[in-house]
């Protein structure tokens, strides 16, 4: 694996669910995971460099836009070596003339009708930035332009000149953020197809609260997966080493998935114990990373409960990391 460098901003999701009765959530803690990138670069690339072009030619500017850009999974080069390149250019940011508009708002005091005028300023601006991502042998790779324009208003005041005070704070605020906003999409748009980015999710397992009838089958499981859990969270390559107590454990799930009968409302393994058995199961494969298997258990998981409580979450998450496996070779 790549070394991971630069800023880790982690995509964080919850996996749970309420029932009306019976399942009881487990945390089994924080899976920390690498998420593949969508277009991954030959494997040879250790090192990347940022160039950019500023409409101002700021070098403040420039260096807050470079230090924006963190290709995780890469070497930021210092040296003049790179294997590929990160071209920004940055276009002028301009704005129309500010507009004065009124607002007249009626209201009665003391049996009287009376009538207030606020003012307020209108304008738009226009700034974009480009992005070109060029390989080893000089040749674009990736090319976005990210328009960061848009219509603006200040607050209403009592009068027109503390209106076009506040017009005038706005301009030099609304170009840090548009450029701010601008250059962290860049980052992960950059990311989520070239990058190896540090992600996590906190997975829940479940056990059953006894009541009529005895559990303890889904406790022996949980108990086995857990330890599997605990295995992949401090490394999620530790698979093989986790497999055998996942495998118990999932089989133990199904087993108990035999007994179900949708027809039979008050049985041991009714809808709901059932839901929590098959979404324990797609937990498992996924963490064992065997994504087509999970996202086919997922789809079961929704026969019995379509939406609601992380069903949706996982199904996405399921499917991304499916999807990033394949464009991996995985």
């Amino acid at each position: 694996m790549k070394k991971i460098i630069g800023v880790f901003i982690v995509t964080v999701f919850c996996l749970s669910f309420g029932y009306s009765q019976n399942p009881d959530k487990n945390s089994v803690g924080k899976y920390n995971y690498i998420r593949l990138p969508l277009k991954p670069l030959p494997k040879e690339y250790k090192s990347y460099v940022v160039e950019v072009s500023t409409a101002s030619g700021d070098k403040y500017i420039r260096d807050i836009i470079m230090g924006g850009i963190n290709v995780a999974g890469f070497q930021k080069s210092a040296d003049g070596s790179f294997d590929f390149k990160v071209f920004i250019d940055e276009y002028p940011y301009e704005t129309t003339k500010p507009e004065q508009k009124t607002s007249v708002k009626k209201y009665t005091k003391d049996g009287v009708e009376k009538t207030e005028t606020y003012y307020y300023y209108v304008w738009s601006s226009s700034y974009k930035i480009k992005a070109v991502l060029y390989n080893q042998t000089n040749e674009p790779v990736y090319n976005k332009e990210f328009d960061l324009g848009g219509n603006h208003s200040t607050g209403e005041k009592g009068n027109p000149s503390d209106a076009y005070k506040e017009y005038g704070n706005m301009l030099g605020s609304n170009k840090q953020n548009a450029m701010k906003n601008g250059i962290g999409n860049l980052n992960s748009d950059l990311n989520n197809l070239y990058g190896y980015y540090p992600s996590w999710f906190t997975p829940d397992i479940y056990t059953i609260k006894a009541k009529k009838f005895d559990y303890s089958d889904f406790d022996q499981a949980f108990t086995l997966a857990n330890e599997a859990c605990q295995i992949v969270i401090g490394d999620e390559n530790a698979v093989d080493a986790a497999r055998g107590k996942f495998e118990e454990a999932i089989a133990i799930w199904n087993k108990a998935l035999a007994e179900f009968n949708p027809e039979v409302k008050k049985a041991r393994v009714d809808k709901d114990v059932a839901f929590a058995a098959t979404f324990n199961i797609a937990i498992s494969q996924l963490l064992m990373k065997q994504y087509n298997e999970c996202v086919v258990t997922v789809e079961k998981c929704r026969e019995l409960k379509k939406s609601g409580g992380g069903i949706l979450e996982l199904k996405n998450l399921a499917e991304d990391m499916q999807k990033r496996a394949a464009a991996n070779a995985i």
